[in-house]
């Protein structure tokens, strides 16, 4: 109700691709609604795909919808999601905050696809360009998602260590 609600104050396709990222494909995606899921990210893309961006323009863009893409498709397709992540970390400069978020993505897809040694990799460049009070709330969460995601994995330990030491700013 609160996503209908909303979508009815998208006014440009820019806006409703935004409210369909934000409001409806993780929610589907918990729920498992693939079908609907999937009817939801081909609106939201043609939406994507309509909507003017401008260059330098703060908030939401091509590369937050990748990112919502790939962090709705990770326990449906992460394969796909990877590719969305990918997508989304082209789009940023590397450091960014943006950039942060859409490589832990990519990282936490590399591990559902149990490409533990890749996954690592991603989630320590993160921790190499991003000082530990620089990440955001969301990154340090994805990197503790990414943690769990990749269990007791003897490949994941160093990663853990790492990531135990992240501290809240």
């Amino acid at each position: 109700a609160l996503a209908d609600h909303a979508a009815q104050h998208a006014t440009t396709p820019l806006r409703a691709a935004q409210i369909t990222a934000w409001c409806r494909l993780r929610p589907l995606a918990a729920l498992e609604a693939t079908d609907s899921l999937t009817e939801h990210i081909i609106q939201a893309r043609r939406n994507m795909d309509r909507a003017e961006e401008v260059a330098g323009r703060f908030g939401f863009d091509r590369a937050e919808f990748e990112l919502h893409l790939a962090e709705a498709l990770l326990a449906h397709d992460p394969a796909q999601a990877a590719g969305h992540a990918q997508t989304s970390v082209s789009l940023k400069r590397s450091g960014s905050p943006g950039w942060a978020a859409a490589v832990t993505v990519q990282a936490r897809a590399q591990a559902a696809q149990r490409v533990v040694q890749d996954a690592v990799a991603l989630g320590e460049s993160v921790l190499d360009a991003v000082p530990s009070g620089a990440l955001r709330a969301t990154t340090r969460a994805r990197l503790h998602s990414l943690v769990s995601d990749l269990g007791a994995h003897p490949g994941g330990r160093s990663l853990a260590e790492r990531v135990s030491l992240v501290h809240e700013h």
